[in-house]
């Protein structure tokens, strides 16, 4: 809070055994006339700062570069892995495609077991239907496999299509990396290049940090360094200020040390009537916020001891009533001039302003 002006303060001092310490300085200027700089200090204390944000690095057309180059070299090993499982599958759909033929060769020389003995033996011939049957839905379960398979084929070949056309796309960059390594004598291929620009962006990364930080730890230690002299400085030109002024009143309280005594009762009655004023004020201003309430008919919402809402809430009141006033003057001169008998009921805006 922002101490508010004084005017002519009254310098006192102890008694004799607090003789050479700091006066007592007691404003003169009654107290609600110090709310304007208080309500100024709060507002100041809660404006909102705002500091400048650090520069944010962006990113390079060499990092997206390099970037890509690690997201091809991930698609040609998850298309190398892909076409191993392919191998993989096809070995197996022609492992089963041969006992699908076995089982084709079996089930037709059951038809022929089946057409010799047809005649001799009925279970055997109801045996062989059932076989037939069994048989007949491992096929069609087989063929559904089958159909499965071609399908994810094509979709594997799909895949394959997409992932030669991204590989494609960034075939440039690679045709120029190899031109760039052609025509230098310093790098043997790609991929040393790539290493040479990787350290050399880590490298010129940690420099950029390293020099920042060390900007920011000398402006840090200048600002304190600047800041630890003028407050020094400024100390002690108030110390010697103070030594001059406490040797001063050390001669002036020892010649006139029974005339500070009586100044010294003087100020403490005037302090305990300015206390007691104080004190009346707040009643005053309790009694007069309670008899507006009362009158309104609402309930004391704002706490006894905070004077300053009370004062603000009787001050929005009086102005309310300057409002009400201004209006039934108005009000009474319109009626005057049309001669018209003057209500007693009160208008709607008036009801708005005196209940709030």
């Amino acid at each position: 809070m922002v101490v508010p002006p004084i005017d002519k303060p009254i310098k006192t001092s102890k008694t004799k055994q607090g003789a050479g310490l700091a006066p007592i300085e007691l404003p003169k200027k009654p107290v609600y006339l110090n709310v304007r700089e208080y309500l100024l200090s709060k507002a100041e204390l809660k404006r909102v700062k705002k500091y400048p944000l650090w520069d944010i690095p962006r990113g390079t057309p060499a990092t997206e570069l390099v970037r890509a180059r690690r997201e091809l070299s991930d698609s040609d090993k998850r298309l190398i892995e892909k076409r191993q499982q392919h191998e993989i599958r096809r070995i197996e759909l022609n492992t089963k495609w041969n006992e699908l033929r076995q089982k084709e060769k079996d089930l037709r020389e059951s038809f022929l077991k089946y057409s010799a003995f047809t005649k001799e033996n009925a279970d055997k011939r109801e045996r062989t239907e059932r076989k037939i049957k069994d048989e007949t839905l491992v096929h069609k379960k087989l063929d559904q496999k089958i159909h499965e398979l071609k399908h994810l084929y094509n979709s594997m070949n799909e895949t394959k299509e997409n992932l030669e056309k991204y590989c494609n796309d960034f075939k440039f960059y690679k045709d120029f990396l190899e031109l760039v390594v052609q025509n230098s004598k310093e790098f043997k291929d790609v991929q040393s290049l790539l290493n040479r620009y990787e350290t050399l962006a880590g490298v010129r990364a940690e420099l950029a940090e390293r020099q920042a930080r060390d900007l920011e730890l000398l402006e840090s230690t200048r600002a304190q360094m600047m800041r630890i002299t003028e407050e020094k400085n400024y100390a002690l030109i108030n110390f010697n200020t103070k030594v001059a002024e406490c040797q001063i009143r050390y001669e002036k309280a020892r010649a006139c040390a029974l005339k500070w005594e009586s100044a010294l009762s003087n100020v403490k009655k005037m302090s305990e009537m300015k206390t007691l004023e104080m004190k009346i004020v707040q009643d005053g201003a309790w009694n007069l916020y309670k008899a507006i309430c009362a009158r309104k008919g609402m309930d004391t919402t704002i706490d006894r001891e905070n004077t300053e809402d009370q004062l603000i809430y009787i001050k929005q009141t009086l102005v309310d009533l300057r409002k009400i006033i201004r209006i039934a003057k108005k009000r009474a001169i319109k009626d005057m001039v049309t001669d018209e008998p003057i209500s007693n009921e009160p208008s709607i805006e008036v009801v708005k302003l005196f209940n709030g």
